[in-house]
């Protein structure tokens, strides 16, 4: 499988949750535009941890575990998760948004190493409603700087 891995390069964007509630409907709008217009799929992490639970899969029943356990789901088992969407034989579905994961470098490393390069992140500027985009080839010293 690694095989396939390495020749199936999805697209991964990271964009950064907003501090106020201008940037985080900023980040909204980012996400939509680039979902309708681009055919990004947004990967929210709550979401996707909640429809693992309904669903009763083994990593969804491995969460729920850890949640019950008052522990903190470690960022190995949401890359496990994100793994099997982000690698889904399906031809077209290959451009996808972070929006709420990774948000400690720990994160990002686990996911970089383990799943995909981050392609770039988005993130809002101060207080205003303008962004920057990172772009990659984004190393983890750049990562680290942005968290």
């Amino acid at each position: 499988m690694e095989d396939v891995y390495d020749q199936v390069e999805p697209t991964i964007i990271h964009i950064r949750p907003g501090a106020t509630q201008a940037t985080e409907t900023l980040k909204r709008e980012i996400t939509e535009k680039l979902s309708k217009d681009h055919g990004f799929m947004d990967l929210d992490i709550g979401s996707l941890i909640r429809d693992e639970n309904e669903r009763k899969t083994q990593i969804g029943r491995d969460m729920l575990k850890m949640v019950q356990s008052n522990k903190v789901i470690p960022a190995s088992m949401i890359v496990r998760m994100l793994k099997k969407i982000i690698y889904n034989g399906q031809p077209l579905c290959n451009k996808f948004i972070l929006s709420s994961f990774p948000d400690m470098i720990e994160q990002a490393k686990e996911f970089e190493n383990s799943c995909s390069r981050i392609k770039a992140i988005i993130y809002s500027s101060g207080g205003s409603d303008t962004i920057e985009i990172k772009n990659n080839n984004l190393s983890l010293h750049n990562l680290d700087s942005l968290f």
